[in-house]
């Protein structure tokens, strides 16, 4: 898995949540939309439409668990060889018809200039809630572009709701003119370890069909923020995080259900 991990940028598994899992953490984030919130809710154009969930663990027991799942947190300590803490915790909530794309960008950059993490030494792990497939906005990546040094971009919405650090134009079609992008296509259940560098994105979702997705980062303890991020309303002092201690493998079932 490292080998993969390091040479490719992301490594894919299927099937590594099962579906009474799926449906219970699926029942946790309705009723959250239901009460919209706690915690942060970032929105469509449309002004109401949930498009993200920002870091929940913070609020709720439930997710604060889940982000010590061992099927989660073991093998992202096997690629970074360190214990980890939780960077931050977002739940994308694609809406049918209404949820909009994520275009092109990496993570690392805003980590680096807004968050001041040192070292890409992170990773997002991706929990795919839905079937995913080009329809519904399917998440797509450019292949060992973790390995690029970046350019710092400034941060605009892209014709979005979401302000970002998105990837150039000019350095997009500089990659995709010497590789094809991945459509990572899948079933609920499974998980993608991404290194936080890897150029991603995902179109809208044209189905009429939710499309969520967990994307939960974690960080390698040696490579805390040298100081506060200057988005504290979404990421967390990490100062005292602690490194996270892997639940029982049946945690979630056994105290949630």
């Amino acid at each position: 898995m490292k080998d993969t991990f390091d040479s490719e940028g992301i490594v894919t598994a299927p099937s590594v949540l099962d579906a009474a899992e799926i449906a219970l953490i699926r029942r946790k984030i309705e009723e959250v939309l239901r009460r919209g919130g706690p915690g942060r809710v970032l929105v469509e154009r449309d002004g109401h439409t949930p498009r993200s969930l920002a870091n929940q663990h913070l609020e709720d027991p439930f997710f604060a668990a889940l982000t010590a799942h061992p099927k989660l947190v073991e093998p992202v300590r096997e690629v970074l060889g360190d214990e980890v803490y939780v960077f931050q915790l977002g739940i994308n909530v694609k809406a049918p018809f209404r949820g909009d794309i994520w275009s092109w960008h990496r993570d690392y950059p805003t980590y680096h200039s807004e968050d001041h993490i040192p070292t890409p030494r992170m990773v997002n792990v991706l929990v795919y809630l839905d079937e995913f497939n080009r329809l519904n906005g399917s998440f797509m990546y450019l292949p060992r572009t973790h390995g690029v040094v970046y350019e710092t971009t400034g941060i605009t919405n892209q014709g979005t709701s979401h302000d970002l650090r998105y990837a150039s134009e000019a350095e997009l079609s500089a990659h995709m003119a010497e590789m094809t992008p991945v459509f990572q296509d899948g079933g609920p259940g499974t998980i993608l370890l991404m290194n936080t560098n890897l150029l991603h994105g995902s179109a809208a979702n044209l189905s009429h069909k939710t499309r969520w997705l967990i994307t939960l980062t974690y960080n390698a303890m040696s490579n805390k923020a040298t100081q506060r991020s200057e988005r504290q309303d979404i990421v967390p002092d990490d100062a005292d995080a602690p490194p996270v201690q892997p639940n029982a493998a049946d945690y979630l079932l056994q105290h949630f259900s």
